[in-house]
């Protein structure tokens, strides 16, 4: 109640006075109440009085050194170091955050920066693999993946790390062109055409019954990539590629010609004989 009071005052009436005192009463109850703590900061701070904002915090923080209440304080200290332009003290908070709390992900988030900013992008990977692992909202797991792909293929020059990325996006996303995209152009760069076709494949299943031209598409990709001699040429996985056409559009023109032609040079009688019969219905 006295931090939404503080709130109000602070938010709406644009009281720092009064905004102050309701912030210090939730605080006598709570040291380090950390909404109390953000408002009494920017109470603190409209009335001129950063400085001594500072200075209470770093009281407080000296008063819960080694207890639970220290973990809370520090992500408000380091935040009132940042916003007063101190950043080796906010990245000495941020760090004794981390050696209370690993897991913390206001930390985490605070070194994603720093490490980009500093250009140290191994250490940076390394901090978004253990931002994954904290993380559980399904839009900030996509977003921790893109920035992973990006910093894996962009400055560590490491694709099968960008690869694993953009899958995980994929997993989060089915639809996300983006790393579709991606994934395709990786695969064709690092010449993974196995995992080429099985990505085209994946793609398949995924795809809705309905989606019909997207599927014959996606087939006619695999199709090209078993066609080119400098890829994995192969005439019968070209031959079952058409077949698998034809059960997705079974009135495929092309598809049925080059089955029908197929079936015939492998002496396939009973596969041609059905062909036949649906070009029969074709036409």
């Amino acid at each position: 109640m006295l931090v939404d009071l503080a709130c109000v005052h602070h938010d709406t009436l644009n009281d720092d006075a009064r905004a102050r005192e309701a912030a210090e009463e939730a605080l006598a109850i709570d040291r380090v109440h950390p909404g109390a703590l953000d408002i009494w900061v920017a109470a603190m701070n409209g009335l001129d009085l950063g400085t001594e904002a500072l200075a209470g915090l770093e009281k407080r923080r000296s008063d819960a050194a080694g207890s639970p209440d220290e973990a809370r304080l520090l992500p408000v200290l380091a935040r009132a170091y940042q916003a007063a332009n101190r950043p080796d003290d906010a990245e000495r908070a941020w760090r004794r955050l981390r050696a209370i709390d690993p897991r913390n992900i206001a930390a985490l988030r605070f070194y994603e920066d720093y490490h980009r900013s500093r250009g140290d992008f191994q250490t940076l990977f390394t901090t978004l693999q253990f931002l994954l692992s904290v993380v559980e909202d399904p839009t900030e797991r996509v977003r921790v993946n893109r920035t992973m792909a990006a910093v894996a293929e962009e400055h560590l020059k490491n694709p099968e790390r960008a690869i694993e990325a953009w899958k995980r996006v994929l997993s989060l996303e089915t639809t996300d062109a983006t790393a579709e995209t991606a994934l395709v152009d990786l695969y064709e760069r690092t010449r993974k055409w196995h995992a080429l076709v099985e990505f085209h494949n994946d793609r398949l299943r995924r795809l809705p019954p309905e989606a019909i031209e997207e599927k014959t598409a996606t087939l006619f990709k695999i199709i090209e990539i078993y066609q080119d001699p400098d890829r994995l040429p192969n005439a019968d996985n070209v031959l079952a590629t058409y077949a698998r056409i034809v059960e997705v559009s079974p009135t495929h023109k092309e598809a049925l010609e080059t089955l029908a032609r197929g079936y015939q040079d492998r002496e396939r009688w009973p596969d041609l004989l059905k062909v036949l019969q649906k070009k029969v219905f074709v036409t």
